[in-house]
């Protein structure tokens, strides 16, 4: 049994042996040989190889045969010859050889191996340097991102101050304008008071000059029923009085905006109703509308274009003053300006647009409008007193 280095030191003389048996009848190939003889393939398989060696080694007129062919070819292989002379002898210079030459191939894998370790530790060096890189990279990013989680959280509990303090104020007012309703009441009572005294005087008055006295209107009876139909007839006397203390409490001051009852704000009748009332200022979320019909390119310049275009449908329509308002800034720089249907178009840029809108309200004192469906946003411009409408209802009533 040889092994593949000593095959390979035997290399011509399997390749002799081969071309032998190529030449031969079918009868003159050795029986075990006759496989090896079949195969057709460039290189033999080792285990045929073996066969072919032993044949050589134990098969004394094959081995003559084969060396006959040797010298016909003239092979230069002194360690074949001697291997085809005689095996037994030849085969400690095989083996001696095989040696040599795995040894020479172990030296090359090591060198080979010695290389690789080079290449590795070099690329582990700059995996290191990588990480590091990385982990430094990731500790700044988290720093910042803890300092923006701080500076967040700062700016919440700012909000949630500003918003108590509003609660607050808005407490007092509310204390304040139920003591007014209570001094209103009492008011009210006195002058009641004094109405009834005056029907009592103009009763008098209009009494016979007997002296009787109505007694009916002058002293509220006892009897249930009775006492009803004195308060019908008191209600009567009074009610031009009170009519007229209304018209001087009102005055010529506008009615608040309000939604008819039955109309839901998300509709195109409540839109109509709202502008009906000639509201002072309407307030559009931009953006919030123009998702209502373009869902995907909602925030590009024609959704831009649209929603302006709509707004100053509105502005045509009615006396109001119109503002867009949108998240960023606009394509050419400008915070704001003020288009050719005279509906003033305003860009957020630093903050976001519900902040935005949310400070405009604050500075117009009432009969404000916002267009938007973000519900914090209607919200927090109804707590401010503004009306909040839907942005379908919006998109409806000027797609009409």
């Amino acid at each position: 049994m040889t092994g593949p280095q000593e095959r390979s030191v035997l290399n011509n003389v399997i390749a002799v042996a081969r071309r032998e048996l190529a030449d031969r009848d079918a009868d003159s190939i050795p029986a075990r040989l006759r496989r090896v003889a079949k195969n057709s393939s460039r290189t033999l398989p080792p285990p045929f190889q073996e066969s072919l060696l032993r044949e050589v080694r134990e098969n004394e007129a094959f081995r003559d045969a084969v060396r006959t062919r040797w010298d016909e070819e003239g092979v230069d292989d002194a360690t074949g010859r001697n291997f085809l002379e005689n095996p037994e002898d030849a085969e400690l210079e095989v083996v001696e050889i095989s040696k040599d030459a795995r040894l020479r191939d172990l030296e090359s894998d090591l060198s080979g191996a010695h290389e690789r370790i080079e290449t590795l530790e070099e690329r582990l060096a700059e995996a290191k340097k990588r990480m590091a890189r990385l982990r430094s990279e990731h500790e700044v990013a988290l720093h910042r991102r803890q300092e923006a989680e701080e500076a967040s959280r700062a700016g919440l509990l700012r909000t949630i101050g500003k918003y108590e303090a509003e609660v607050r104020s808005g407490e007092h007012e509310r204390r304040g304008l139920a003591e007014r309703v209570d001094e209103l009441e009492a008011a009210l009572e006195v002058a009641e008071e004094r109405i009834a005294r005056s029907v009592d005087r103009a009763a008098r008055r209009r009494a016979p000059v007997s002296g009787t006295r109505d007694v009916h209107l002058a002293q509220p009876p006892k009897d249930p029923v009775a006492f009803a139909a004195w308060l019908d007839t008191v209600e009567r006397i009074q009610r031009p009085y009170r009519e007229a203390r209304r018209v001087n409490l009102v005055g010529d001051a506008p009615c608040p905006i309000t939604i008819p009852r039955g109309i839901q704000p998300d509709t195109r009748e409540a839109f109509s109703a709202v502008i009906d009332q000639q509201p002072s200022l309407v307030i559009i979320d931009g953006y919030n509308v123009s998702a209502t019909f373009m869902h995907q390119d909602f925030s590009s310049h024609a959704a831009r274009a649209s929603v302006v275009a709509k707004a100053e449908r509105l502005a045509a329509s009615c006396r109001s003053d119109v503002v867009v308002v949108f998240d960023s800034s606009d394509a050419e720089g400008r915070s704001s300006f003020r288009s050719t249907g005279g509906v003033d178009v305003v860009f957020s840029r630093n903050r976001t647009a519900d902040d935005e809108i949310v400070e405009i309200v604050e500075n117009v004192e009432e009969r404000t409008v916002v267009v938007t469906t973000d519900r914090e946003l209607r919200e927090r411009c109804a707590q401010r007193g503004a009306v909040p409408l839907w942005s379908n209802a919006f998109v409806d009533w000027a797609n009409c």
